[in-house]
């Protein structure tokens, strides 16, 4: 299949010097891959005019847990303890009250993230909505002592589980979550079934005090906890990594580990900030992410790169753009041990103005309304038309059942009460 995209607009990425460039003209693709630039037009079993339209890498989210998605009428006034005591408990009484509780709110956030230009994510369970979804996926199965979690823990349950989702467009690993939530027995089993799937998601360093609960429980801290069960290595994704130091930074560097910010999310948590600049400057691969949509309401991730630039008025919109784009791929990359960067996969949006430079595209990209933006995903040179099953009066019955759990036990006190972490 011969594709030719005419008279794009073309922003892109250039690996041989680490820099973005800008291009307009036809672009040329075979079987999904680009294999070329220029003027001609024929010859092609499809040509796409793209008068007006900008092309550039694909948008990823590899932190969206696609099932959080439900939690959206609970955040306010959030911290960490709150946060995590809420997945636990309501996690806990959804699932209990529903088996497929995950698989049922998947396709309302995917079809959200897909049609926001977005075509690589990361996310918990929900492997059978991802699989019949356009997009590739890192998925996490969660091995964790929290309430609604430790139950999984068992080896047919992992064998079953993965073993039963092979979808070619489905990463899986393992996610620790925190620390303090994990044990020995735990993060035996991870080591111990690495072989089973391609990476490993930690959340580490959210805030001080989560990074001190740790320190209580393990007698160590987080990257050493990690680096004693061989779980620290360049397939492992480190996300949260606020409370990182220098010489953190420079272990997760020898390693070849990736680093995942969430900006919003730890706004939103009131966590403090991690040290983007500290990453690039040190050349840990790191990337941005919304986080789960139970504390940010929202998986645009238009809006994500540039509440970025707001809050991070010193670090550069190119980078912000790269850690939002081109950096989780290499991730993907890294880990398969394959390089998609050739495959045409794009994030197309309107733009009827002649740009000069990268850099005029990075001011029209970081000024203009996300939610006006209208983008669409192009994967493997095919546009994406991603539609839910049309099943809306039973999606709107299975939100207003989850929504009478939530307003009976919203005003509970108890449900933000949370067990701290003994020393072993």
């Amino acid at each position: 299949m011969k594709v030719c995209l005419k008279n794009l607009k073309y922003l892109f990425y250039n690996k041989s010097i680490n820099e973005f460039g800008y291009y307009v003209g036809n672009c040329y693709i075979e079987n999904g891959m680009i294999t070329g630039f220029g003027n001609e037009d024929q010859g092609f079993d499809q040509v796409y005019d793209m008068t007006n339209k900008l092309a550039m890498p694909m948008l990823t989210n590899i932190d969206c847990n696609l099932e959080d998605i439900i939690f959206r009428k609970l955040q306010s006034n959030w911290d960490t303890t709150k946060f995590s005591s809420l997945e636990n408990t309501m996690g806990q009484i959804l699932t209990s009250n529903n088996k497929d509780y995950y698989e049922d709110i998947a396709p309302m956030s995917l079809f959200e993230i897909i049609n926001t230009g977005t075509g690589l994510i990361g996310t918990r369970r929900c492997y059978k909505a991802v699989s019949e979804a356009p997009c590739y996926a890192f998925c996490h199965y969660p091995v964790s002592r929290s309430l609604h979690l430790k139950h999984l823990i068992n080896q047919p349950s992992i064998d079953a589980y993965i073993g039963s989702n092979t979808s070619p467009n489905i990463i899986h690993g393992f996610e620790l979550r925190s620390l303090y939530d994990c044990d020995d027995g735990s993060l035996s089993l991870i080591r111990d079934n690495m072989k089973k799937v391609k990476y490993i998601k930690a959340t580490i360093g959210m805030n001080v005090l989560m990074s001190n609960v740790v320190k209580q429980k393990w007698l160590k801290d987080e990257l050493q906890v990690l680096n004693t069960y061989n779980l620290l290595h360049k397939n492992t994704i480190l996300c949260g990594c606020n409370n990182l130091n220098e010489k953190d930074i420079k272990r997760i560097k020898d390693v070849d580990a990736t680093v995942v910010y969430t900006p919003l999310m730890s706004r939103a948590l009131n966590c403090p900030q991690g040290n983007m600049l500290a990453c690039e400057d040190e050349g840990v691969l790191w990337c941005i992410a919304s986080g789960s949509p139970s504390s940010v309401d929202c998986i645009n991730m238009f809006y994500v790169i540039q509440e970025t630039a707001r809050m991070f008025p010193a670090l550069r919109k190119d980078l912000i753009f790269k850690a939002a784009t081109i950096n989780p791929v290499e991730t993907l990359n890294k880990i398969l041990n394959v390089d998609i960067t050739n495959q045409a996969n794009f994030t197309v949006i309107d733009a009827p103005y002649d740009f000069s430079d990268p850099n005029s595209v990075f001011e029209y990209l970081f000024s203009k309304n996300p939610y006006e933006m209208q983008p669409i995903l192009m994967l493997n040179g095919t546009f994406v038309t991603y539609q839910k099953e049309n099943k809306a009066e039973d999606q709107k019955n299975i939100l207003r059942s989850y929504y009478k759990r939530f307003d009976q036990y919203a005003g509970n006190p108890n449900m933000f009460v949370t067990e701290v972490p003994q020393k072993p």
